[in-house]
């Protein structure tokens, strides 16, 4: 019975070292999860030129983007795009289409923004910038499709 109490209290004293560096490294940055190069690319839109302002899609990718950093070895391969319009988000999805990628990269794009969907069509888009509202043929958004097709050609595993 003697050796049960003291065994109670000795158990969780020996535990406490243990606790603490564990603790100690909470939030620390640790080393890459894989060997291959990480990058991250975020369009967020909170300004529009016609469209109803939003107010957390910068803040959400930047705090993304700030994890991805610090807690999962991205390093400073990690670009957020402000309020971009059409044709700042084709600028910069062509450059990364030219980028030269190792074999074991890999590249996350993140779209933070409105959107529609035309149901008759059954298509979707990502509105930037400068979308129109009432843009009956929706000249001035993004195709899904489109993106989908960029995307697929960027020589990075995504």
């Amino acid at each position: 019975m003697q050796l049960k109490k003291i065994t109670l209290y000795l158990l969780p004293l020996l535990c406490l070292p243990l606790a603490a560096i564990a603790l100690k490294n909470i939030g620390q940055p640790g080393p890459p999860f894989r060997p291959g190069k990480d990058y991250a690319l975020f369009f967020a839109v909170e300004q529009y030129q016609e469209w109803p302002t939003l107010h957390n899609p910068i803040d959400d990718a930047e705090e993304i983007a700030k994890d991805l950093r610090e807690l999962y070895g991205f390093g400073p391969n990690t670009e957020v795009v402000r309020n971009p319009t059409r044709n700042e988000i084709y600028d910069k999805l062509d450059a990364y289409q030219r980028k030269a990628y190792s074999e074991d990269a890999q590249l996350l794009i993140f779209f933070s923004g409105h959107g529609d969907f035309i149901e008759t069509k059954g298509e979707g888009f990502f509105i930037p910038k400068d979308g129109k509202l009432n843009d009956r043929y929706q000249d001035s958004y993004i195709p899904h499709a489109r993106l989908q097709r960029i995307i697929d050609n960027i020589p990075c595993s995504h």
